[in-house]
């Protein structure tokens, strides 16, 4: 009967440990779940603003413009084209880090040159009466990373500012 108990004790133990083990990867999974839903809702949303830009103005490219407007609204296009590229290549990201295979690939990178590539790149984000300002860093400051890493984090910093 002694053994009996010990055995049954010691079997209770491991149940409630695995039950926890399991509440817990349960846990993990409706938080994985809720997290890719908002990820998946904006994205809906970015995606369907540069969307939008490239149809509405691709339709007024269709009517009787000057030289003008039809580079203005080429531009445009042109701009929202590589907005939805770039959210697109975010959402493969996205899926390469779910699965492992996501890689960086480090490289020197001149802070200078890169911050100025991304405020210009931004630029036409500026609502009126916004100006960025910066400071240039000191010639030849160098940083060893990832150059579209961090060219992602400052246009997200820079355009949701």
């Amino acid at each position: 009967v002694a053994f009996y108990l010990g055995w049954h004790r010691n079997n209770a133990a491991a149940e409630r440990a695995r039950a926890n083990a399991l509440q817990k990867a349960l846990d993990q999974a409706t938080i994985a779940d809720r997290v890719k839903t908002v990820f998946i809702q904006n994205m809906r949303h970015e995606i369907r603003t540069p969307l939008n830009a490239i149809m509405g103005f691709a339709q007024l490219m269709s009517n009787d413009l000057s030289d003008e407007e039809r580079s203005l609204y080429n531009g445009y296009i042109q701009e929202s084209n590589n907005q939805l590229l770039s959210n697109i290549d975010d959402i493969i990201d996205v899926s390469n880090m779910e699965v492992g295979t996501f890689n960086f690939h480090f490289g020197e990178i001149d802070i200078d040159t890169l911050c100025t590539e991304k405020m210009e790149e931004t630029r036409e984000l500026l609502s009126p009466g916004v100006e960025f300002i910066y400071q240039p860093l000191p010639k030849g400051l160098k940083l060893q990373s990832d150059y579209r890493r961090i060219g992602q984090v400052l246009h997200n910093l820079l355009s949701n500012a």
